[in-house]
């Protein structure tokens, strides 16, 4: 929650940063697409403050940070302009004028849209607009969202009427990589409206693509994907049993030399905080072939790794919780909360001792 709460606070001074995208090269390229156009459809208005500047229409994908230049005109010099267009379809638009941009959402339906803005307005919604319904509904919620009376908390039954299109975008402003499962919940909400509503269009694979890279069962704040293993001795242990104890989950082998070296730390942490509320969850990626299991096994009375949990399905590399976990690499540890959640991701009990001994020590005063 603190992160998306950083995000928040990040969001707030965001929306008059200047961008460095592909964009930049596109406008560039792209700007011979003028306002010779004679097209059926326009948008115009007025940008006080900006006289004899030229103005630019972006076809704009948030997530991927890339535009498509549809048009430039000039601004006379009573600050009015106007970009003829041969189609005006459903998608999210920028106009660039000079360093500052506005974003647009237009649900497809409109013909004629008039703008005004004042060049001296850092904000990107800070522009007042008529000829597209769609858009002031985005440009209220935008509003509120930059004033903090939209958060993630009230997103989804703040913005019920808002249409799919606006509500992905001002989602992913609001959310940025966040991979909380509130964040993730929400994503998936406003993608299901986005599909209904607008899957004909490019924000349908551009949104879809970020949800199933943010929507993974690794990572901070996340309950922790249950492991359910036997140990060398036939026994069936479940990471699930240990809710209500903090809980360090370390992936390891007999054969891993850095494995053996964090060893004592984490004897050491087990000791310390066990009778408090502490327990390790060991996953051995030992192989069957090779006599791994009795090598597992030395290595637990050799190292005396006091605690019960231990499991393996011995299957080296092909481990399936290590594929699941995302273990590439061990020593692997992961701590989790009382919950069941992620704390840490990757936290090395040799080298970051002191790191972990305090978060085992946070985590079980709470």
């Amino acid at each position: 929650m603190k992160r998306i709460l950083f995000i928040l606070i990040l969001l707030v001074g965001s929306f008059g940063l200047y961008q460095c995208d592909t964009s930049s090269q596109q406008s560039n390229s792209n700007s011979s697409s003028s306002s010779s156009s004679s097209g059926a459809y326009s948008i115009e208005g007025t940008i006080a403050n900006a006289s004899n500047l030229s103005i630019f229409i972006d076809k704009y994908l948030p997530v991927e940070r890339r535009a498509s230049t549809l048009g430039k005109a000039d601004i006379d010099g009573s600050g009015n302009f106007a970009l003829p267009l041969d189609k005006l379809e459903a998608g999210i638009y920028r106009l660039r004028i000079g360093a500052k941009k506005l974003f647009l959402s237009l649900d497809g339906t409109e013909k004629n849209v008039k703008i005004s803005s004042d060049l001296n307005d850092k904000g990107t919604f800070d522009y007042a607009i008529t000829g597209s319904s769609a858009c002031n509904d985005f440009l209220s919620h935008a509003t509120q969202l930059k004033k903090g009376e939209i958060n993630p908390s009230n997103f989804l039954a703040s913005t019920k009427n808002l249409n799919g299109l606006s509500s992905m975008f001002l989602a992913y402003q609001m959310l940025g990589e966040s991979s909380s499962d509130q964040s993730i919940e929400i994503h998936r909400e406003v993608n299901k409206k986005l599909q209904k509503e607008f899957v004909k269009t490019p924000y349908v694979s551009d949104y879809g693509g970020h949800i199933n890279k943010i929507d993974v069962p690794i990572g901070v704040g996340k309950v922790a994907p249950d492991i359910r293993l036997k140990s060398p001795a036939g026994k069936e242990y479940a990471l699930s049993d240990l809710k209500g104890k903090v809980v360090l989950l370390d992936f390891w082998a007999s054969w891993c030399r850095p494995c053996r070296m964090a060893n004592p730390s984490i004897v050491e942490m087990y000791e310390k905080y066990n009778k408090q509320g502490f327990e390790v969850f060991s996953v051995s990626l030992d192989r069957e072939r090779g006599n791994g299991k009795k090598k597992w096994e030395d290595a637990i009375k050799k190292d005396d790794l006091k605690w019960k949990y231990h499991v393996s399905d011995l299957g080296g590399w092909q481990s399936a919780p290590a594929k699941v976990y995302g273990v590439r690499g061990i020593p692997r540890t992961f701590l989790l909360d009382k919950e069941g959640r992620f704390v840490e991701t990757e936290i090395n009990p040799l080298s970051q001792k002191a790191k972990l001994d305090n978060a085992i020590a946070a985590l079980l005063k709470k």
